[in-house]
């Protein structure tokens, strides 16, 4: 087993630019609960040491349902989150806070270094579920420091359907991993999890300004 974990970021990403010519490094901060951190711990554990020591590396690194924390962000019952198609009286598009910023940066073999956006693109298992995300995919600038946000819609409703005891359209579960950070021209990413907001680097001047903010 590498020490991967106990690394400095900086001794890592020269360990594997002798590997790959381009990573992308990933600083997350995780601003949900102590249960939503405990998941990205783990799951950034597992996602850089699979980066350091298999040959083939992930495209992606999930991104997962968090708890509800506010009933007006995510329509959720304990451990269910009820999203909603037409018909019912809300928005048929569903926004999903994931509670996590980002910023990332490109490393290259050359020695240069530079601030990057990147993508949100759905798992290959959402074809699974009732859930499309609404805008394809999300294409999240350099500058964006806000929490990464998910619009999502229902399709193949059966409108012949008229359950009575339902009251949604779907119901997905805290935890569950619809979506995925992936890179431009999907280099390896190396994730590090954060403790401030701060340590995501300056302000930029997109800051946290989400969906539509720079116009139509």
């Amino acid at each position: 087993m590498s020490t991967l974990v106990q690394s400095q970021p900086s001794q890592i990403l020269t360990q594997l630019l002798k590997k790959y010519d381009k990573i992308m490094y990933v600083k997350l901060f995780v601003a949900g609960t102590n249960n939503l951190k405990t998941m990205y711990y783990a799951a950034v554990d597992r996602h850089n040491n699979n980066l350091l020591n298999n040959k083939y590396m992930d495209a992606g690194f999930d991104l997962f349902l968090p708890e509800n924390e506010d009933p007006n962000e995510i329509d959720a019952w304990g451990e269910t989150i009820r999203f909603f198609g037409t018909g019912w009286n809300t928005n048929p598009v569903n926004k999903v806070d994931f509670k996590v910023k980002c910023s990332a940066q490109m490393y290259c073999d050359t020695g240069k270094i530079f601030n990057t956006g990147y993508y949100m693109y759905p798992r290959s298992s959402i074809s699974k579920t009732k859930l499309r995300l609404a805008n394809s995919v999300g294409i999240i600038d350099s500058g964006y420091r806000g929490n990464l946000i998910g619009m999502f819609d229902i399709v193949n409703i059966d409108k012949n359907i008229q359950n009575k005891d339902m009251d949604a359209d779907y119901y997905a579960k805290v935890n569950d991993r619809l979506l995925q950070i992936c890179a431009p021209g999907l280099v390896p990413i190396y994730v590090e999890i954060v403790d401030s907001v701060y340590d995501l680097g300056n302000d930029t001047e997109r800051g946290s300004g989400g969906f539509g903010s720079t116009g139509n």
